[in-house]
C-alpha cells in the first residue's frame, strides 16, 4: 500500500478546498488555519474535524430531466479500451463491468479510488494506466482518511472516480456526488455501483437506489449519466438469502437453496418472452430483479 505522500500534490482542505502544507505530524491549511493529524503508524487523517454546513440546490419542474440514459441489463462492452483477466479481478468488479473501465488518457491521469478499503482494485486500475489514489473513511491499511461528503481534493483534479458498493453506505449521497462532480476535471469520468434489492448489511447501509433514483441523483448533481445496468450475475434473491433470511449461512448452503428458484424464474422469463407477454425482454427482467446497479456518468467538458 502507498502512503498519502504520493499523491500530497492533489490533496487539498476538505473545509475550503485550498492547498495543505503537509510535515511529519500533520496537514495544515494556511487559508482556514484547519490541521489534520498523521496518525502513528499510518495515515494522515484529512476527515473533518469540526461540522461543515453544506447548501444543496436542486432544480425541478419542465426540462429538469432530459433524455433518458441506457437502462437494462449489464453485458460487456462491445469494444473495451482495456483487456482484463477475469480471473484477476476483486470482489464487486465482474467481467462485465470491468470492460466499462476507460484507459487513462495520459501517464499521469488519476483515478480516485473512493471507499478504497485495503486498495483491492488498485492493481486493476494501474493497469488501465491510471496513478492510482486511494481512500477511505477508516480502513486501517488505507493510504488517507477522509469523508466522501467533504473530498479533500482539489477542484478539476481527478480524471477518473470508482467507488463499487459505496454509494448506499453513504448518509448523504447527494453531498457526495456533488462532490465527485467538484473534483472530477472536465470531461471526467465516475464509475460506480449502488445496492438495490439488498437487504441491510455491512456497518451501515443508508439508501438503497432503482435506476431511476441513481440517474436522478448524478442529474441532480450535475453528471451526465451515460448508462445504469442492472448486475445480472447478483440478483435480488441472492442478496435476500445470503444478507437477509439465512444471513451468515455458508455460500455453498445458500447456493443449494437458491438453485430451485432461479430455475424457476429463468424458466418463468423464458415463458413470457415466448409467449409475447408485455414488458418480459431481459433488460426488463435484470432492472426488477438485480440486486446492484452499476452506473456510468460523466462530467461536461465546460465543467458542472
Amino acid at each position: 500500500m502507498n502512503s498519502a505522500s504520493e499523491f500530497q500534490d492533489l490533496l487539498a482542505c476538505p473545509n475550503c478546498h485550498s492547498k495543505l502544507v503537509f510535515d511529519a505530524e500533520r496537514a495544515a491549511c494556511q487559508a482556514c488555519s484547519a490541521t489534520f493529524a498523521k496518525l502513528e503508524p499510518g495515515p494522515y487523517d484529512l476527515r473533518l474535524t469540526a461540522p461543515k454546513r453544506v447548501e444543496i440546490g436542486i432544480n425541478i419542474g419542465p426540462g429538469v430531466d432530459g433524455p433518458e440514459p441506457q437502462f437494462g441489463l449489464m453485458r460487456p462492452h462491445s469494444a473495451p479500451e482495456v483487456e482484463f483477466d477475469p480471473a484477476q479481478l476483486p470482489v464487486h468488479l465482474s467481467a462485465e463491468m470491468a470492460t466499462y473501465i476507460p484507459r487513462a488518457a495520459t501517464p499521469d491521469s488519476v483515478c480516485l479510488d473512493l471507499g478504497c478499503g485495503a486498495g483491492a482494485y488498485r492493481a486493476t486500475l494501474e493497469k488501465a494506466g491510471y496513478r492510482w489514489v486511494g481512500f477511505d473513511y477508516n480502513h486501517p491499511h488505507a493510504p488517507l482518511w477522509a469523508d466522501a461528503h467533504a473530498l479533500p481534493f482539489a477542484n478539476n483534479s481527478i480524471d477518473f472516480v470508482m467507488s463499487l458498493a459505496v454509494l448506499e453506505h453513504i448518509k448523504h449521497p447527494s453531498v457526495m456526488l456533488r462532490e465527485v462532480a467538484r473534483v472530477l476535471k472536465p470531461g471526467g469520468m465516475y464509475f460506480g455501483t449502488v445496492a438495490y434489492l439488498i437487504p441491510f448489511h455491512d456497518w451501515a447501509s443508508y439508501f438503497n437506489m432503482t435506476h431511476h433514483g441513481v440517474w436522478s441523483a448524478l442529474q441532480d448533481a450535475g453528471l451526465e449519466t451515460e448508462f445504469v445496468f442492472g448486475d445480472g450475475a447478483y440478483l435480488a434473491i441472492h442478496a435476500l438469502f445470503r444478507e437477509g433470511l439465512f444471513v451468515g449461512l455458508s455460500p455453498r448452503w445458500s447456493t443449494a437453496l437458491i438453485k430451485p428458484l432461479l430455475c424457476l424464474h429463468r424458466l418463468y422469463w423464458m415463458w413470457r418472452r415466448r409467449n409475447g407477454r408485455a414488458r418480459s425482454d431481459r433488460d426488463w427482467q435484470s432492472i426488477l430483479n438485480t440486486g446492484a446497479f452499476a452506473y456510468r456518468a460523466r462530467k461536461s467538458d465546460a465543467g458542472v
